[in-house]
This record gives C-alpha cells, sequence and structure tokens, in this order.
C-alpha cells in the first residue's frame, strides 16, 4: 500500500462536528478536506432546521475560485440548500441564488445549481437563459443536458438542443451526444421542428428516423380541450358499440376505450387500407410466445396509435393528433380471433375552409 503525502504539510487536526453547532457546520463546509466538507453538508441536511439558510446562500454568492477555479463551499452550500427543501416550494430568495449561481465563475458552482433545480416551467426557461448547455466546461455542460432532459417540454428549448448539434463537440464526445440525445428526445417537437429542412449530422437524422411515427399518449392527465370519443365494447359479442366516428384532419383527440366485457380488449387505429395486412400479423402474434408481451400489437408503420391491452372493467384514454391526411382509417381490436368482427372506421375530413 502506497501513501502520497505531502511533507510540507501542517499537522493534520481532526476535528469534531456537531447538529447542536450549525455555526461551526456551515464553517466547515468551507474545510480544505472532502471528507469535513461532506460531514458537515450532511448534519446539516439531518438536522432539518432551515436557519442557516441565510449563511448559505452568503457562501452561494461568494464569486472567489482557488487557483485550479474551485469554490468547494458553494458547491455544498447548494447542496444543503437543496437537501433542506428550500428549492422544493416558493422561497423565492432561495430561487434568486440559485439562479444566480448558474453564471458563477466555477464551473463545479454552476453545475451543482443547474442539478439542484426543482423540475418546473420557471426553472426550465432559467436553464434554458443561462446558456449551461454551451458551458466550457464540458461536465457542466454534461450535467445541463440532462437537467434539461427531466425539465417540462418546451418548443424552444428543443430549438436550442438542434442548435448544439452544431457543435462537433457534442457529437463526437459519447457522453454528451447521449446526453443531447436523451434531452431532445423530451423537446422533441421543438427539436423536430428546428431541424425540418436542414443538412443534419448523423444524430439528428437517427432521431428523426426513431421519432417518426406518431405521437400516442396513454391515459394522460389534465384537461383536454379536444375532440371526445367514447367507445365501449359489447359484452360476448366481439364487437365495438361505435362503428364509425369523424375527426377533423389535425386535430387533437381523446378516445376513451372502456371495455365492458370479460375478455381483454385492444383499440389500434391504422393506415387506410391496412386492415387485412395488420390483422395477418395479429394472427401470426397469436402464435407468438411473445405475443402477449407486445399486447397483441404488431409492429409495423400501419398501426398509428394503439391501446395496449385493456382488462374487463377498464377504461383507456388515448390521446393523439389526427392525420393530417382525409381517409378512412380502421380501428380493431388485435386480440387473438378479434380483428375481423371487432373493427370500426375513423374517418378523417377536411377541416371547414
Amino acid at each position: 500500500i502506497y501513501r502520497i503525502v505531502y511533507k510540507d504539510a501542517p499537522v493534520y487536526k481532526p476535528i469534531t462536528l456537531s447538529k447542536e453547532n450549525p455555526r461551526q457546520l456551515v464553517n466547515a463546509l468551507k474545510n480544505d478536506n472532502l471528507f469535513w466538507r461532506m460531514t458537515a453538508q450532511r448534519l446539516l441536511v439531518e438536522r432539518g432546521d432551515q436557519d442557516v439558510l441565510g449563511d448559505l446562500y452568503k457562501l452561494v454568492k461568494n464569486t472567489a475560485t482557488d487557483e485550479i477555479g474551485l469554490n468547494g463551499a458553494a458547491v455544498h452550500a447548494l447542496w444543503t440548500i437543496h437537501g433542506l427543501g428550500a428549492l422544493s416550494g416558493n422561497n423565492d430568495e432561495a430561487n434568486k441564488v440559485v439562479i444566480a449561481a448558474l453564471s458563477h465563475p466555477g464551473a463545479g458552482v454552476r453545475k451543482a445549481a443547474a442539478q439542484v433545480l426543482p423540475h418546473t416551467w420557471w426553472a426550465r426557461t432559467e436553464l434554458a437563459k443561462s446558456g449551461l448547455i454551451s458551458d466550457p466546461d464540458l461536465h457542466t455542460r454534461l450535467a445541463a443536458f440532462l437537467v434539461m432532459s427531466e425539465m417540462p417540454e418546451a418548443e424552444d428549448v428543443g430549438s436550442a438542443l438542434f442548435a448544439a448539434t452544431a457543435d462537433t463537440v457534442n457529437l463526437n464526445d459519447p457522453w454528451l451526444s447521449n446526453a443531447l440525445y436523451i434531452a431532445a428526445h423530451t423537446h422533441a417537437d421543438g427539436f423536430l421542428a428546428a431541424a425540418e429542412g436542414q443538412t443534419v449530422p448523423p444524430l439528428v437524422e437517427t432521431f428523426r428516423q426513431n421519432h417518426s411515427g406518431p405521437k400516442t399518449e396513454i391515459n394522460a392527465e389534465g384537461d383536454f380541450s379536444g375532440k371526445k370519443i367514447f367507445i365501449k365494447t359489447i359484452a360476448n359479442q366481439m364487437k365495438y358499440d361505435l362503428k364509425t366516428f369523424n375527426v377533423v384532419a389535425g386535430e387533437m383527440v381523446e378516445i376513451s376505450f372502456e371495455n365492458t366485457d370479460l375478455l381483454q380488449h385492444n383499440l389500434l387505429i391504422l393506415a387506410p387500407g391496412s386492415l387485412e395486412k395488420v390483422g395477418a400479423e395479429a394472427d401470426k402474434l397469436a402464435q407468438d410466445p411473445k405475443g402477449m408481451e407486445q399486447g397483441y400489437i404488431p409492429k409495423m408503420k400501419e398501426v398509428l396509435h394503439a391501446s395496449g391491452l385493456a382488462d374487463p372493467k377498464e377504461i383507456i384514454r388515448m390521446r393523439f393528433k389526427a392525420p393530417a391526411t382525409p381517409g378512412d382509417y380502421p380501428f380493431v381490436c388485435t386480440f387473438p380471433g378479434h380483428w375481423r368482427m371487432m373493427n370500426g372506421v375513423m374517418k378523417v375530413v377536411q377541416a371547414p375552409q
């Protein structure tokens, strides 16, 4: 076992930290020994009292850095503020301190500030404004991409992420490219809109291919102002109670599918003229040991939207954007043996001029 020691270092003096002495704990966040800084952070969080927030804010606001650009006290102070729950509510002062830290001279402080932000709309806006997804420190940039992947979706963020693909550093670094791809998935609409008609690198082309299908939301929460359709099964008859319904091209649609039968059923929206083709693949899935794992939903481009299997008495909601092209789009159940009888037509009509 080898130990590397600095011969001219001062004699090491262990210290004793206690939850009963919060001022000492805050001061220990500035210790040059990582062990004591981490211990002080842990004890402050375990103590759970926000009476130290003012002192923690001062540490974060200190923009000094050492000879290698570090400010460990500010980093630990940020994580302590986070651990004390000051960023989970409406503590405006805590929010302002963290937002300001996004532009701290120390890269490690900027990184920590991004990581402790709550996953809210205002925090996403501030992170986007900070420009950390193009930070000169690549560890900070990586953290910003990953944090952005957990933020609420926004079109302007997707555009900014697409702009980041112009930086070859992001494309050539395996960690940055993967993080950028993950973030783009969260903000896919804005990312793809920005890429429309552009000459794009392979990463973006792969993203396009993997996100080329229509988006289906299953059991999405919140209010819905689009076209609502209600479909039930007819018990013991392998039929839907609705044979056809109309939607306007491009409008948002919510189908509430209620299974009132004793068997499982699903509901798939198909491309025009593809009922027989999808049905044939569904028959093959009935003989496949892994068919049930797929919900008996064929993996093919003709399947535009799918509910998954609904158990007896279960209601599944599907939200999607109606196709832009008018036509007759079959809907069908692909549970084994059902598709020939259990089907109907979604008629997509042109929007009135």
